[in-house]
């Protein structure tokens, strides 16, 4: 039964993904004007055809496609690797999924999504052992070399709570691969992606145009209101907790770029740039403000102490 299941759930996980890329690769590479899809390079957005007659419903589709895609494909990777950059992109390519149908059911009555209850399992464990990860190959390496030969204690406290970190890593790692074995899992996301792809209609033209003046003028409100947040919740940003709520700002305005690209008509680029870098400071700030607290509940509380001063 094992074995079946095993099968079943790669084997459903693998026809999500193959139809996943098929989309998107059409949507990215046919020739209709009403098929664009955004892009990242380097900070920066591009879209790959003509703007002209994109719709709501298309756009939604598109960006859920791609946050599920890149879920489905790092999931398959982790089934057989241990590599802390196949958690890292799952749990993007599900907080770009979840982030995606927040912003655009404002403007689009949708069907109700399926049930989550699987996936959000799995992201909780993920969240945990990212949260370990970082600790044990990121931060405290880094605080064990830069204390002196005679900080002995401290020295062997980081050592001590890095192969502790190790143990429970392991742990959660099976953690992972049981919720993985799970048929349910494959499933959800299944009836997921199904669902995703109900929302691209290719053979009619959509009544929700991109030449909508109602469809811009949400789109140009939706990306002012989350700079205006971002840049409001920055202003106020003096403790660890403002600080990571300005990271969720500016990681929500760098999605709503991506999503909305093709329909804006001014430059958005200098905006992208800013919550790219935001997000990239800010997250490494969490990183050690997360393994501080981490020092501190399994009992290194010098330790904590100094890795939020070395963090400062």
């Amino acid at each position: 039964m094992h074995v079946v299941n095993h099968f079943l759930k790669v084997h459903r996980l693998e026809e999500s993904f193959t139809l996943l890329d098929m989309a998107c690769l059409f949507m990215r590479n046919s020739s209709d004007p009403k098929n664009v899809i955004p892009r990242k390079r380097n900070n920066s957005v591009s879209v790959s055809v003509a703007q002209s007659t994109i719709c709501a419903e298309q756009l939604m589709c598109l960006a859920l496609a791609l946050g599920l895609r890149k879920l489905t494909a790092n999931l398959l990777m982790l089934i057989d690797s241990d590599a802390p950059d196949f958690i890292r992109k799952s749990r993007t390519g599900w907080r770009r999924f979840r982030s995606s149908y927040r912003q655009f059911k404002s403007f689009i009555d949708v069907n109700p999504m399926p049930s989550i209850a699987s996936v959000s399992s799995m992201m909780m464990i993920l969240s945990e052992l990212r949260d370990i990860d970082v600790a044990r190959l990121k931060v405290l390496p880094h605080v064990r070399a830069a204390l002196p030969v005679k900080s002995c204690q401290l020295i062997a406290s980081a050592t001590h709570l890095i192969d502790e970190f190790d143990s429970i890593a392991i742990e959660l790692r099976y953690a992972v691969r049981s919720i993985l074995s799970d048929v349910q899992l494959s499933q959800t996301i299944w009836e997921l992606t199904l669902w995703t792809l109900s929302f691209l209609k290719t053979n009619e033209l959509p009544e929700n145009s991109i030449k909508s003046l109602d469809f811009k003028e949400w789109s140009h409100q939706s990306i002012s209101e989350l700079y205006r947040k971002y840049i409001h919740s920055k202003g106020k940003s003096q403790n660890p907790t403002d600080r990571h709520r300005t990271r969720i700002h500016a990681k929500r305005l760098r999605y709503a770029i991506e999503n909305l690209y093709p329909v804006v008509d001014f430059d958005v680029q200098d905006l992208y740039q800013t919550a790219c870098r935001a997000q990239g400071k800010l997250g490494d700030e969490h990183d050690w403000m997360t393994t501080e607290l981490l020092a501190e509940k399994y009992g290194h509380s010098s330790l904590s102490k100094l890795i939020r001063h070395l963090a400062c």
